[in-house]
Formats: structure tokens, sequence, C-alpha cells
């Protein structure tokens, strides 16, 4: 039987030790929100996330089994469960209180702190694209017929209209 783990950060292993399945679970204590979760894979297309909140997922997307959850998995019960589909147990697994879907349902609020923090994020970054696009260059007019502003190094545009016709949106930013 072949298995094999991804780690959170990237790295994948074939059939690693107990001991070596241990240390990789241990790297769910660092809080790290892009990479949240590890798992463990078998040959057969059954996998088991762990992810840093305890939440761990049971599927095989080949089959159409699943995906199923259990929230609260220690560092222990999750070793207990790869150590059963590294050996192939997957009636023991599945046999476990698994409830339907990839997680917990999200509150309203806890939704909403999410959609202002994407909201955040996504300001943060494209202001930080506008501020990258450096001084304009009076000499040179902005293609658009309705400004009168300079261009952008490298375009044809002013910052505001180099930034409206790549990101396909209007420029939030004073112009």
């Amino acid at each position: 039987m072949s298995y094999y783990v991804q780690t959170r950060w990237g790295g994948s292993e074939n059939a690693p030790t107990e001991t070596r399945m241990r240390e990789i679970l241990a790297e769910l204590d660092a809080p790290d929100m892009e990479h949240a979760s590890t798992w463990l894979g078998h040959e057969d297309g059954w996998t088991l996330s762990v992810s840093e909140d305890g939440v761990a997922v049971w599927e095989n997307e080949e089959f159409g089994h699943g995906p199923k959850y259990q929230e609260g998995i220690g560092q222990e019960e999750a070793l207990r469960l790869w150590i059963l589909v590294s050996l192939g147990e997957f009636n023991a697994v599945d046999s476990e209180p698994w409830k339907d879907g990839q997680g917990p349902p999200i509150s309203e609020e806890e939704l909403e702190v999410r959609r202002r923090e994407i909201a955040e994020f996504t300001l943060k970054m494209n202001r930080d694209f506008y501020d990258s696009l450096g001084p304009e260059d009076d000499a040179k007019c902005c293609r658009d017929s309705d400004c009168s502003r300079g261009t952008v190094k490298f375009s044809v545009f002013c910052r505001t209209h180099h930034f409206e016709s790549l990101r396909k949106e209007s420029c939030p930013f004073d112009h």
C-alpha cells in the first residue's frame, strides 16, 4: 500500500514514519492562515486532512465519498487516524463520528468579518500596485481623451487609467 503526506508548506513525502507524521502534524502549532492544513493521501484515493483549528476532513473524490468532517481533532487523534489510513483501514476511519461537509458552517458574523478582511486586503494590494506605478511624466499626455495628466513609465496612461485598464474596475484612489 502506498501513501503520502502533503505538508502544510507544500512538501510531499512518500510513506513517512509515525515519528515523521507526528512532526508534520506538530507544524500545525504555528498559526498560518495561508497554509492552514496538512493531509495524508492513500493510493486508493482516500485523503484525511487536518487543519490548525482542529478540523479533520475525510474524503475520496474518486468514489464520490464525502467530504465529511470532525471538529476538535488534536494531533494525537489526527495521528491515530492517519495511521489507520496509511494501513488501508478505511472502514475503521469511516466509522468515526463524521458530519457531512468540509467543515462547520460559518456564522453570519464570521462571514462578515471575513468579507471585511478580504476587502481590506484587496484595497491594500490595489494601493500597493497603484503606488508602484510611480510618478507621472507630464511631458507625455495620457491616452484617455478626457484626461490631461501625464503617463507612467512603460504605459500610455496616467496612474489612474493604467490601474483601471489592468484591474478592470474604477480606481479607488485620489486622482
